[in-house]
């Protein structure tokens, strides 16, 4: 014997269920899963950076690059997860012929991504935050652009 329970609420009712709700966040979690997956890039003045991102439950694996205006370029590959309306991830790149590792966190605002920064702590050649939870978010998003242009 098969049991079938159907709910339907209002849009308005979903947005006052709290935040800290493990359910909340999981369903949340799982409905960014596949449209997440893909390109996105930000433009700010002359720099430009471009991330493309798979996505797969709450993991998350891709490329991303940042092409700063009279500086070296960054290029390297993020691998993370998904978790609480944020990417977290570990950027490995290549800059000035040496490798190092950045841990990035992007907020997720519809198709837009908004990259996290604060205080950060290097040990060999890994840059981590500091306190994560008190991360500021830049006001220039990552936007979602069709693949075929990178």
């Amino acid at each position: 014997m098969s049991l079938l329970i159907v709910s339907c609420t209002n849009n308005e009712d979903n947005k006052a269920a709290p935040v800290s709700d493990s359910l909340t966040n999981a369903a949340a979690d799982s409905q960014t899963d596949l449209p997440l997956s893909g390109c996105y890039s930000m433009i700010q003045q002359k720099d430009t950076a471009t991330l493309n991102l798979i996505v797969q439950d709450s993991n998350l694996s891709g490329s991303l690059q940042y092409n700063r205006f009279e500086k070296d370029d960054n290029v390297g590959v993020i691998d993370g997860v998904v978790r609480d309306g944020l990417i977290i991830a570990n950027y490995t790149f290549q800059s000035e012929g040496t490798s190092s590792v950045r841990e990035v966190v992007f907020s997720i605002k519809g198709d837009s991504l908004f990259e996290g920064y604060g205080e950060i702590i290097v040990t060999a050649d890994t840059a981590r935050f500091v306190n994560s939870s008190q991360l500021k978010f830049m006001t220039i998003p990552f936007v979602k652009v069709d693949c075929k242009g990178q």
